[in-house]
């Protein structure tokens, strides 16, 4: 009578393992891909197993208060490759992404969930009968996603078939 909860709370524990180790795994698989694009990463490290979640610092290599034109291309690189790790097998929940100056002061810090249902009015134009966007719906979308952080954005051109999603 006792060894069924016990066996149950066995193959629990072993589950919970195998979970955490995939999860070590693919973090580990996430940095590699960042620092090969050129991205400079301080650290990753996990805020919760369930739901996962997880905080990407960068390293810019500004000495200032303003982060420059890369420091925005590598949040952006990270943000893309987070999602991409949500969408290809790693359960991710949450992103915060830090960029720190070379001083350790934080320059930036944003918290963005990585599941489709939080976020409606970025995936409402996705529906069963219109599986892609044309080009002027993906600037719309861009515009509406990304933080420009009060720049005005006079032109947006997309482009398509350039071997991307």
């Amino acid at each position: 009578m006792i060894i069924f909860p016990l066996l149950i709370i066995l193959i629990l524990s072993i589950f919970f393992v195998l979970e955490v180790r995939a999860q070590e795994d693919l973090i580990t698989e996430l940095e590699t891909i960042l620092l090969q694009s050129g991205v400079q990463v301080q650290s990753i490290s996990v805020n919760s197993r369930i739901p996962f979640q997880i905080t990407v610092t960068l390293q810019s290599t500004t000495t200032g208060d303003h982060g420059t034109e890369q420091d925005a291309w590598n949040e952006l690189m990270t943000e893309r490759e987070s999602a991409l790790a949500h969408k290809f097998g790693l359960q991710l929940d949450r992103l915060t992404l830090i960029l720190v100056n070379q001083e350790g002061n934080t320059l930036t810090s944003m918290t963005r969930s990585m599941n489709p249902r939080d976020n409606p009015l970025a995936y409402r134009q996705f529906s069963p009968n219109n599986k892609r966007l044309d080009d002027q719906a993906t600037a719309n979308l861009i515009r509406l996603l990304l933080n420009f952080e009060g720049i005005t954005v006079d032109q947006l051109n997309v482009t398509t078939g350039v071997g991307s999603e």
